[in-house]
């Protein structure tokens, strides 16, 4: 016995079952939860359905579920351990791509799109996370400075601005610095001290430098204790560098406090700072 093919619609059928319409809708599975099944042979192979609420392709096997436009060599894979793969038939992670990938929207971590001037840093098998880039950064300020008027303790005078690259976050006063940029700042000071005797000194000669940033919160960066003159009419002087990291809440008043003793007739500190925001 021989099957025709069967053909509605059509009088010359190429398949075993050949539909053709004028009308946009050619087959409509009317049900609950209406779905096609696909067997080879016996074998149960996947199913087109719809379960009531969503449209599914599915596989009934650890087959891979494939989409292939005009069968290039790039189809997705649809794998049963729930990943992925764009051009790659064993993707190994969630989604796996292979070839470029270009973004226009954006590319968030855990619902968080970062700042504007941030990067992508990894933090090795933990999640990734937005970070400042300290290139990029351009918070940075540096100044000279040499002690106040009062020998008792005073504000050091700036007496020059080397550079400051954000002149709204750093504003440069006279005695001060104001700090408009909330953050964890680094500071570079560094200060030389010459004393002048009419007479030998059995005092050790002192000098101290303080931070003082807001209102009431200083920082001593600074205790140094010079060598006594052996004789009158000696200068000598011997200079030291610190380093400091320190959080500010702006709007903050940045001041190096100088203080000096052993009762020197003349005498000299100098120095100067620079610093930087190190992130937010």
């Amino acid at each position: 016995m021989y099957s025709q093919n069967v053909g509605i619609g059509v009088t010359t059928p190429s398949a075993p079952l050949h539909l053709k319409s004028n009308n946009q809708e050619i087959l409509r599975l009317d049900g609950t939860a209406p779905y096609i099944s696909f067997y080879n042979g016996t074998s149960y192979k996947g199913y087109l359905w719809h379960n009531g609420t969503n449209m599914v392709l599915g596989s009934s096997t650890d087959d891979p579920i494939i989409i292939s436009a005009n069968y290039n060599s790039f189809p997705a894979y649809f794998t049963s351990n729930g990943r992925l793969g764009l051009g790659f038939s064993l993707p190994s992670e969630r989604l796996h791509v292979n070839g470029n990938i270009n973004l226009s929207g954006l590319l968030k971590i855990n619902g968080n799109g970062g700042t504007a001037g941030q990067v992508l840093t990894s933090n090795g098998l933990a999640n990734p996370s937005w970070s400042d880039a300290a290139l990029t950064n351009d918070i940075r300020f540096a100044v000279d400075f040499e002690e106040g008027p009062d020998f008792l303790g005073d504000n050091a005078i700036i007496t020059a601005t080397n550079y400051n690259h954000n002149t709204s976050a750093v504003v440069i006063g006279a005695t001060s610095i104001t700090i408009n940029h909330s953050g964890l700042y680094h500071f570079d000071i560094a200060a030389d001290a010459n004393f002048n005797f009419s007479t030998s000194q059995t005092n050790v000669p002192w000098f101290t430098l303080s931070l003082y940033y807001g209102l009431t919160r200083p920082l001593n960066l600074m205790y140094e204790r010079l060598h006594p003159a052996s004789s009158s009419n000696t200068a000598f002087g011997q200079g030291q560098k610190v380093s400091a990291d320190v959080f500010i809440t702006a709007p903050a008043t940045v001041r190096i406090w100088i203080v000096g003793g052993a009762g020197a007739f003349m005498r000299n500190i100098t120095g100067f700072m620079t610093g930087y925001l190190i992130s937010d």
